[in-house]
């Protein structure tokens, strides 16, 4: 996760903080502004406010979310795809004995 932010001192230190805990610590751009990277793989889900103290000190809130995803396995689509294509045969077989027995 990267961390911006703007309305700092001129080349001032940047200590960013996440529960009075320290994630990372830059320097200021000579208009005030500054952009690092901050730690947060090892926090669990939830709602945190990250505080950047750099002369004034700014605040901002960010949630940690757990982002999951269902794949369908091969497998399964094998055996689907095998269904349908029994079911077209059955039903094509039972469309030409319909048609010869008319006749």
């Amino acid at each position: 996760m990267q961390a911006t932010g703007y309305g700092c001192h001129a080349n001032a230190p940047v200590v960013l903080t996440i529960d009075h805990n320290q994630v990372a610590r830059t320097t200021t751009d000579n208009q005030g502004t500054f952009a690092t990277p901050i730690a947060t793989t090892s926090l669990p889900v939830g709602r945190y406010q990250v505080l950047a103290d750099c002369g004034p000190q700014l605040a901002a809130s960010f949630d940690v979310v757990v982002i999951s995803h269902a794949g369908q396995d091969g497998s399964t689509v094998v055996i689907i795809i095998f269904f349908i294509l029994l079911g077209l045969a059955v039903f094509r077989r039972s469309m030409r004995a319909g048609s010869g027995a008319g006749g």
